[in-house]
């Protein structure tokens, strides 16, 4: 029997892309275990995630009704346990993935691959009988990046940069314009990947066409095998970073938003990245040596063993709604 699913995700320049593009590394697992997957969003996702327009998922928007389904996946910050009872009417059971938590649920699973000690469970309130995915082993990545860099030369000769689908806190023309500053387009080459939704894009695409050592990609769908041509990955927090981290190459990272905090702090403590800062930290970073020193001797850091363990999962929740049913 065919098992159907509607994933609830947003997508905008606001929030990124990040929630619609960890969903669809989801979904194409889902496909490959035989369920109908489709997917219900806002309507600026269409614009802001071009992926999703290209997969072959159905897609319905939020001036349509949800098509009845056995599982409702919800990833949104903004939604909680009211939404989560809203949709049992168009759904049997009720799947949440919260890497934030903080807030209440009234779900049947939940799902967060950012816990990273016993401590971080107690962020989310849930039912006694509500079954728990916790951990890095449930990290919804492609498999192309569970494939870890293994060469990697210090100090680093190419560094990658990517601050996500729609770059929220505009740092990438920032950055470029500080590496121009500093000269540093004379010791390194960067590539540099950005996506249609981003606001720079002119000026970048301007920028890069008049330095020969900015190699510039726009809206790649290869982003595993060009972080693996690199030494050193710079960006913020999110969906790209767990792939970074899961390739295994070093990384700076910044935050763009308050919601990335708790587990930036707790990464750099792990010394899994080097964290650079958000807001004035940033500035402080980029003008007064942090990141030039960085870059001239990036520190050893920590690698993390983020598998993915989605399989077992659906077969868990499978088993569960076979023994509801």
């Amino acid at each position: 029997m065919t098992r159907s699913a509607v994933i609830r995700c947003d997508a905008s320049p606001k929030i990124g892309s990040g929630h619609v593009m960890r969903c669809l590394a989801l979904a194409d697992v889902m496909r490959g275990r035989g369920w109908a997957v489709s997917f219900y969003v806002n309507e600026e996702a269409i614009q802001t995630a071009p992926f999703l327009q290209r997969s072959s998922y159905d897609v319905y928007t939020l001036d349509q009704s949800p098509p009845s389904c056995d599982l409702a996946i919800i990833d949104h910050y903004d939604l909680n346990a009211e939404y989560e009872r809203q949709a049992k009417a168009w759904a049997k059971q009720v799947l949440v993935i919260d890497d934030v938590g903080h807030r209440k649920h009234d779900c049947d699973f939940i799902m967060d691959y950012a816990i990273l000690d016993s401590a971080d469970t107690a962020r989310h309130t849930v039912s006694h009988n509500c079954i728990c995915f916790f951990g890095l082993e449930y990290a919804m990545l492609r498999p192309e990046f569970l494939i870890p860099v293994t060469h990697i030369k210090n100090p680093p000769e190419k560094i990658h940069i990517f601050f996500g689908g729609t770059d929220v806190a505009r740092l990438t023309l920032r950055l470029l314009k500080k590496i121009l500053d500093l000269g540093l387009e004379t010791q390194y080459v960067f590539q540099i990947i950005i996506a249609d939704a981003n606001p720079d894009k002119e000026d970048i695409i301007q920028l890069c066409a008049m330095q020969a050592a900015f190699e510039l990609h726009v809206q790649v769908e290869d982003m595993a095998d060009l972080i693996r041509q690199c030494d050193l990955a710079i960006g913020v927090g999110g969906v790209a970073m767990w792939e970074r981290l899961a390739l295994g190459i070093p990384v700076i990272e910044f935050a763009h938003s308050e919601i990335q905090l708790e587990t930036l702090i707790k990464l750099r403590d792990m010394n899994a990245i080097y964290y650079a800062g958000m807001g004035e930290e940033i500035t402080d970073f980029l003008d007064n040596g942090g990141f030039e020193a960085t870059l001239n001797s990036p520190p050893s850091l920590t690698k993390l063993d983020i598998g993915t363990n989605l399989p077992a999962m659906l077969e868990t929740i499978e088993t569960a709604m076979r023994r509801a049913a």
